[in-house]
């Protein structure tokens, strides 16, 4: 059994209305967008880069939830689970990262738990729930894609898997790759016109074309993308270009934590020009078709590039 599987059999059935099946990654309830991320030493961070940068990051993939919900983030409920050697000076290097970007985003802490393993090997545990108001246009979905929809992304794709790479040695180190893995920077400045102008939004945890799928399949339609278009930063490109297995190591690598929305064609324009006011770069890398709900990445010579199980990862799995 899988992550998915998991979800859709014992916990589905125990959903709200407002969270629509937990097909989304946040839920309407009580007029209010909610959303839960529990990140692992070891599995979504290490703290062995900073446990600072930790609290950042458990704080912003929280905030891109949010942000692919057309909501902006307001308050938080905090809980950790320390390791049981841990020292003072490591969780006052914590608290210093989260007050850091408290202040940056305007978050508000409004309670949560704290605790300590008792065995040797139990690691740091972070879980943040996050609130915030949804814009006037009401939450996006992953649900709302449409045939004709042009498929946008903001930001680069790839960078945080070369950070996370230089982190472990595996390449030469790259300042960019590393900041956007232990610090990555969700569009927020453009929530407001995401809610305004899109169809369909997710944010880019699992990887670029497993997300792409969770929206195919929500929508029940296909998301095709030229694997040409999506926006690389030089040092990933340069990556990409060893091989077809390199760039899809890119796509599906996950930890992006930018978002990848459906828009309608005549909203295309206005939400260039919101993106251009907002300084978040965003790019069109696809179309919504109608098919067989699922992604279709192609390449510069219109040939499908296949990945997948049978092929590379399709994207980052909590079950492997």
């Amino acid at each position: 059994m899988d992550e998915f599987s998991l979800i859709d059999r014992y916990l589905a059935p125990l959903a709200i209305e407002g969270a629509v099946g937990l097909q989304d990654d946040a839920a309407l309830f009580e007029g209010m967008i909610i959303t839960k991320d529990l990140l692992v030493d070891g599995v979504h961070f290490r703290s062995c880069d900073g446990w600072g940068a930790a609290a950042q990051k458990a704080l912003r993939v929280n905030i891109s939830d949010l942000v692919a919900c057309g909501a902006r983030p307001a308050a938080f409920a905090l809980g950790v689970v320390w390791p049981k050697a841990v020292t003072e000076e490591e969780i006052a290097a914590f608290m210093e990262g989260l007050s850091a970007d408290c202040a940056r985003y305007g978050l508000g802490l409004i309670g949560g738990d704290t605790t300590r393993h008792r065995a040797d090997s139990g690691p740091l545990t972070i879980s943040v729930t996050m609130v915030g108001p949804p814009a006037p246009e009401g939450p996006l979905r992953r649900s709302g894609a449409q045939v004709g929809d042009v498929v946008m992304v903001t930001g680069t794709i790839g960078e945080a898997v070369l950070g996370l790479k230089s982190l472990l040695g595996e390449i030469a180190p790259t300042s960019e790759g590393v900041e956007a893995y232990l610090r990555p920077r969700p569009p927020i400045d453009l929530v407001d016109a995401l809610a305004r102008y899109a169809h369909a939004a997710i944010d880019i945890s699992d990887g670029l074309l497993a997300d792409a799928t969770h929206i195919a399949e929500a929508s029940g339609v296909v998301l095709g993308l030229d694997a040409a278009a999506i926006p690389l930063s030089p040092s990933a490109r340069a990556y990409a270009e060893d091989s077809g297995d390199a760039l899809l190591s890119l796509l599906g690598g996950g930890d992006d934590y930018q978002v990848i929305a459906t828009v309608p064609q005549d909203n295309v324009d206005p939400l260039r020009a919101a993106a251009a006011t907002a300084q978040v770069p965003l790019t069109s890398i696809g179309e919504v078709r109608e098919g067989a709900a699922g992604t279709v990445l192609r390449g510069g010579d219109g040939k499908e590039i296949a990945f997948g199980a049978d092929h590379s990862p399709a994207g980052f799995r909590h079950f492997p």
